[in-house]
């Protein structure tokens, strides 16, 4: 995920994100609205946004799709406190790829962002496979 982009969407800060975050080749950019999130996306490489669905005063599926709509492919990723109840099921469906407890555990965000590699590599490889077999059918159509 080199020169890759983690946005931390609303009152989310915590400076040891920034130190596993460069484990995995990843900067940390922080923004306060879903306008200066969509600036980023549409300017960096955006992989996933971190946000916490109540410091924007929003129900969980508002501010999930606000954030889709900013981020169209970035992974959202919805920070829930311990008292927060979530319905898994229900957030997966409308588009969440992942959740972690908030305020962060350093090796839980370290998890997080495993999953995101994970999901980045897994794209990758499923579009270098598309490109070969096109690739491979081009070339039995020539011959």
């Amino acid at each position: 995920m080199r020169n890759a982009i983690i946005a931390l969407l609303g009152d989310l800060r915590c400076t040891a994100i920034c130190d596993v975050a460069s484990e995995f080749g990843c900067a940390v950019a922080s923004v306060d609205s879903f306008e200066e999130l969509e600036k980023i996306y549409n300017t960096s490489k955006l992989v996933a946004v971190f946000f916490e669905p109540h410091a924007f005063q929003f129900s969980w599926e508002v501010a999930l799709k606000s954030v889709l709509d900013a981020a169209p492919t970035a992974l959202p990723i919805v920070c829930a406190r311990f008292s927060d109840r979530i319905d898994w099921p229900a957030l997966a469906e409308a588009g969440a790829f992942h959740t972690i407890p908030f305020p962060f555990d350093k090796a839980e965000f370290r998890q997080s962002l495993g999953f995101v590699w994970a999901a980045q590599y897994r794209a990758s490889k499923t579009v270098e496979m598309s490109k070969r077999s096109h690739a491979a059918r081009a070339g039995d159509l020539v011959a």
